[in-house]
C-alpha cells in the first residue's frame, strides 16, 4: 500500500479544489527521512547564494577583436587598458565606455550594444540610465576623471599592437575556453565546446554544464536536472574555481593585461572574478556564438514604439529575413522562349528547337513619321533617339531532347523548317524624349502587317535576342542623328556569344577604366583607334574588342563614330595596362593609376561577380529581392562557356528603384550598403518606418559579411557620393553633376556600417542631447520623450510614462511643447 501514498495524497488535495500540477502534488506527498542527513561542519566557510551572483559591485569588460569579437571580464584597473581596445565599466549606478585611440568600429559598436541592453533591461545589477563615452585622446580630463577614479586612478596605458594582436587574441581566447558536462557525478570535459565558443544547440534541458573562462565561470543547468545533481554541479564548480587557473598548455591568459598574457599562465583565480548559476546576463550571452540577441538590438525599441500612441508602426524581425532569388524573365513573343534569339533552345517539354534569323530592319522615329535606317548604319543607335527594330526569324524542330527529359526508345526525325515569325523591338535611348517614345510605339503598329509582338527595350538592358540581330556590331553613340562629336570613348562586354559596344556619355577620364575589361579610344580628328586591354581582361573579351575595332575600320559607319568623311583609312594600335603607348596618352592625358581601381599589383586575383539585393519590408518579413543580372544569358547543356560576365549589374538598376531605397551590393572591391536620396527628407511615420528598415538593412549587411565575406568591412555609402571602389563593380557609372559643399561631402562620405549601426542602436539619450539643435541620427523628432530614461521622464513630466500615454494626443502634444521637447 505504501506505493499508493502519492496517488491517495493527490486525490485528497484535488478534493480540496487545489490547482496544482502533478509534479507539485508528488512533492507534497513525498516523505523524507532526515535522520541520516549529515550537517555541514561550522568550521568550513559558508557557501551562500551570494557566491553565485552573476555580477559584482564593479566590473570592467574588455571588448577586443575584428572577426569574432571577444568580451572578457578583466581587472578593473588602469593596467588592463589598451589603446587598441574598447572597454565598458559597470557599476550599480553608472556606465562608462572607454575607447582606445585605435579601437575599431566593431569593438565600439559592441560596447554600445551591451550598454544599451543593460540600460533597457536593468541587467548586470546596474540601474544606470545613460552611458558616458570617453575617448582616449579626445575626451577632457574632467570628463574622464570619474572613470579613472573608479578603477583606482590614472596610469600607463598599454600601446596598441596592431591588427595582428587582435587576430592572435581572438584565436587564443577561443582556445582557452574550457567546458565541462556533469556525467556520472563528475565534471567531464565537453568536446563540443572545448577550445571553441559554446553553442546554444549543444545545451540539453536534462544536463548541467560548467563554462570556464578564467576570470569567469558559469554553471548552466537544465530545467529537468534533479535537485541533487544541481547541488553537486555547484560544489564541483566551486572546487574547480578554488583550484585556480592553468593555461600552460595554451601559452596565453585571456583575462590579464595583453603585455603579460603569455607570462602569467598559472595562478589563483582573481578576486574580481564571477561565478554564477543559470542567470544568462549580457556577459555570458556574448560568450556563445549563436545566442539570439536580435530583440535587444532592434526589436525592443520597436516594442516601446508600439506601446506608445504614435500611430501605425511596423516591426520586421531580422530572423524572418529571406532572400528572394532572381529568375531570368522569358521572352516569348510566339509561345517559345527565345531569350538568346539564335541557336538551339528547348521548349517546356524538353524538345529541341532551332532559332534562325531571316531578316532585320530598323527605323528611327520622329514626331511625324518613321525613317528607315540604311544598311551602312545598321546597328548604330543614338541615345537621343527611339528606334523600331523588326526581327523576322524561323523556329524549327531539331528532334533533340534535353538529357533530363529524354525518353527511352524515342527516335524523332528533324522536322521541316517552320513558318517565319515576326517581333518588334521598341528601343528607347537614355536621352530620348517622351514624345519620341510614344511615337515609336504608335508607328510600330503602322509598320506591323504580320501581327507581331512588341517588346520594349531600354538602353543598357537589351535582351540577347535583340543584340544578336546585329551580329556583334551594335553600337550606341551620344546625341541625335546627324550630329558628330570629336572624341568617343567605348566599352565592350562579353556575354556568351554576344557582343555589345556602348558609348557612355562621359569625358575620356581614367575614372572610367576597368582592369577587368577592354576599351577602345577613338580619335576622329586624327583618324586613330586605340585598343586598351586591362590586366585582368579575359581572352574572349580581348578577341571581341579587336573584332569590333576591325569592323569600325572596314565599315562605312565610322563617320557616325566621330571620324571625318575624308578619313578613309584609320590607324589602329593596341596597348596593355601598364604599357600605354603615345596614342593612348594623347587621348587620355598623363597616366594616373590612382584615379581608378587598377589591378596591376594583383593580376592573378580571381574575378568575383558582383551581386545586389534590394532590401525592403514586405508584410511581416524583411526581404531581399536580388536585382536581375541584365547581362546574363542562359546556355543549353551543350553550349557552356568558361567565361562569366563580370559586370552583370548597371547603374540604372539602382537609381530607378523607388525612393528611398536600400541596396546590398557584394562587389568586386568589397561589400556596400547603398542608400538612395530621399530618406533624410521624410517626416512623421514615414521617417520612422525608414529608420527601422535602415537599421535592419545594416544588421543584414553585417550578418551577410560574417557568413560570406568574413575578411571584409561593409561600408555605408550615399547616392551621388559613391567611391570608386563601389563604382568599379559596374561597367559604366555616370557621376552626378550636382555641386556639393565641403560639409556636405564630409557628411556623406563612406562610413563602416557597424559604426553607423552603433550610433543608431542607442535606446536612451539625455535631455540635453534631445534638446540640442542637431538631433542624434535615427531619433524620431515627433516623439523625443520615448528616448528618455524612466527616471528622467518622471523628473521632467512629473508623471509616469503609463500616465502620459493614457492622455489624449492633444494633451501629450501640449506637454511636449511646455517642456521644450518638441
Amino acid at each position: 500500500q505504501r506505493s499508493n501514498v502519492s496517488k491517495l495524497e493527490q486525490q485528497r488535495l484535488a478534493s480540496r479544489g487545489g490547482n496544482f500540477t502533478s509534479a507539485a502534488l508528488a512533492g507534497l506527498a513525498h516523505k523524507a527521512d532526515f535522520s541520516k542527513v549529515n550537517l555541514k561542519s561550522t568550521t568550513q566557510p559558508a557557501f551562500t547564494a551570494n557566491d553565485l551572483q552573476p555580477w559584482s559591485e564593479k566590473m570592467l569588460l574588455r571588448v577586443k577583436g575584428r572577426r569574432h569579437v571577444q568580451t572578457r571580464l578583466v581587472d578593473p584597473c588602469c593596467a588592463s587598458l589598451n589603446s587598441g581596445d574598447a572597454y565598458l565599466l559597470i557599476t550599480p549606478t553608472q556606465l562608462f565606455a572607454w575607447f582606445g585611440e585605435f579601437a575599431n568600429v566593431i569593438e565600439k559598436a559592441k560596447v554600445q550594444e551591451i550598454a544599451d541592453y543593460i540600460i533597457h533591461k536593468g541587467d548586470m545589477g546596474s540601474k544606470a540610465t545613460s552611458l558616458t563615452i570617453i575617448e582616449e585622446t579626445q575626451s577632457t580630463h574632467l570628463k574622464s576623471k570619474p572613470f579613472f577614479t573608479l578603477i583606482g586612478g590614472e596610469g600607463k596605458i598599454e600601446p596598441y599592437g596592431g591588427d595582428k594582436e587582435d587576430e592572435i587574441y581572438e584565436v587564443n581566447s577561443e582556445a582557452a575556453i574550457k567546458s565541462y558536462k556533469l556525467k556520472d557525478e563528475k565534471l567531464v570535459p565537453h568536446s563540443e565546446a572545448w577550445g571553441k565558443l559554446p553553442s546554444m544547440r549543444m545545451l540539453d534541458t536534462k544536463d548541467s554544464y560548467v563554462f570556464d573562462f578564467g576570470g569567469e565561470m558559469y554553471i548552466w543547468q537544465g530545467k529537468e536536472v534533479s535537485f541533487s545533481d544541481r547541488q553537486l554541479a555547484v560544489r564541483l564548480a566551486r572546487t574547480l574555481w578554488d583550484q585556480g587557473y592553468d593555461y600552460s598548455d595554451i601559452g596565453f591568459c585571456p583575462f590579464g593585461p595583453i603585455s603579460s598574457a603569455s607570462i602569467n599562465l598559472k595562478g589563483p583565480r582573481p578576486e574580481w572574478g564571477v561565478i554564477c548559476e543559470n542567470l544568462e546576463t549580457a556577459l555570458i550571452q556574448e560568450k556563445f556564438e549563436d545566442w539570439s540577441n536580435i530583440s535587444r538590438e532592434v526589436g525592443d525599441r520597436e516594442e516601446v514604439l508600439k506601446e506608445s500612441s504614435r500611430g501605425q508602426l511596423a516591426y520586421y524581425p531580422l530572423i524572418l529575413f529571406k532572400i528572394i532569388p532572381y529568375t531570368s524573365p522569358p521572352i516569348s513573343p510566339q509561345c517559345h522562349n527565345v531569350w538568346r534569339g539564335h541557336g538551339h533552345i528547348y521548349d517546356d517539354d524538353g524538345r529541341g528547337l532551332l532559332v534562325v534569323t531571316s531578316a532585320v530592319d530598323t527605323w528611327y522615329a520622329t514626331e511625324k513619321n518613321m525613317i528607315k535606317v540604311e544598311k551602312p548604319l545598321h546597328g548604330v543607335f543614338h541615345r537621343s533617339e527611339t528606334y523600331v527594330v523588326r526581327w523576322k526569324y524561323v523556329v524549327s524542330s531539331t528532334g533533340k531532347w534535353l538529357a533530363s527529359k529524354s525518353q527511352p526508345g524515342v527516335d524523332l526525325k528533324a522536322a521541316a523548317n517552320g513558318r517565319e515569325r515576326t517581333s518588334y523591338f521598341l528601343w528607347a535611348g537614355r536621352d530620348s524624349s517622351v514624345n519620341e517614345k510614344g511615337a515609336s510605339a504608335l508607328m510600330a503598329t503602322e509598320i506591323d502587317k504580320d501581327g507581331g509582338a512588341q517588346i520594349t527595350v531600354h538602353e543598357g538592358r537589351e535582351p540577347p535576342a535583340f543584340v544578336q540581330c546585329f551580329n556583334g556590331g551594335m553600337t550606341v553613340v551620344d546625341g541625335k542623328i546627324g550630329k558628330r562629336e570629336g572624341f568617343y570613348r567605348w566599352h565592350t562586354h562579353y556575354i556568351n556569344h554576344c557582343q555589345h559596344i556602348s558609348s557612355p556619355k562621359m569625358p575620356c577620364e581614367f575614372q572610367s577604366l576597368r582592369s577587368r575589361s577592354s576599351f577602345i579610344l577613338f580619335n576622329g580628328r586624327l583618324a586613330k583607334i586605340v585598343v586598351w586591354h586591362g590586366v585582368c581582361s579575359s581572352k574572349s573579351t580581348r578577341e571581341l574588342i579587336m573584332e569590333a575595332a576591325n569592323k569600325v575600320m572596314k565599315e562605312t559607319k565610322a563617320e557616325c563614330l566621330g571620324f571625318r568623311s575624308s578619313c578613309k583609312n584609320a590607324e589602329l594600335s593596341v596597348c596593355e595596362e601598364g604599357k600605354e603607348n603615345a596614342d593612348f596618352s594623347e587621348g587620355m592625358g598623363r597616366v594616373r593609376r590612382t584615379k581608378y581601381v587598377s589591378l596591376l599589383d594583383t593580376p592573378d586575383l580571381t574575378p568575383s561577380v558582383p551581386r545586389a539585393w534590394h532590401l525592403l519590408p514586405s508584410g511581416d518579413h524583411f526581404v531581399a529581392h536580388e536585382l536581375p543580372p541584365v547581362l546574363e544569358y542562359p546556355s543549353d547543356e551543350n553550349d557552356k562557356s568558361e567565361d562569366v560576365e563580370i559586370f552583370p549589374i548597371i547603374q540604372e538598376q539602382l537609381t530607378e528603384l523607388s525612393k528611398p531605397a536600400l541596396v546590398l551590393v557584394d562587389g568586386a572591391e568589397g561589400v556596400f550598403l547603398w542608400q538612395s536620396v530621399g530618406g533624410e527628407d521624410m517626416k512623421g511615420s514615414g521617417k520612422r518606418q525608414f529608420d527601422i528598415s535602415r537599421r535592419l538593412a545594416m544588421e543584414t549587411t553585417i550578418n551577410y559579411c560574417k557568413e560570406h565575406r568574413p575578411n571584409c568591412t561593409p561600408m555605408l555609402i550615399n547616392e551621388k557620393h559613391e567611391p570608386m571602389e563601389f563604382t568599379n563593380s559596374f561597367p559604366v557609372w555616370l557621376e552626378s553633376k550636382q555641386k556639393f559643399s565641403f560639409e556636405e561631402r564630409r557628411a556623406k562620405k563612406p562610413k563602416p556600417v557597424a559604426e553607423v549601426l552603433g550610433s543608431l542602436s542607442r535606446l536612451t539619450y539625455s535631455l540635453e542631447e534631445l534638446r540640442a539643435p542637431s538631433l542624434p541620427e535615427g531619433v524620431d523628432p515627433n516623439h523625443l520623450e520615448t528616448y528618455l530614461s524612466t527616471e528622467d521622464f518622471e523628473k521632467l513630466f512629473q508623471i509616469t510614462k503609463e500616465e502620459f500615454y493614457a492622455m489624449p494626443p492633444w494633451k501629450q502634444h501640449n506637454l511636449r511643447k511646455e517642456k521644450d521637447l518638441f
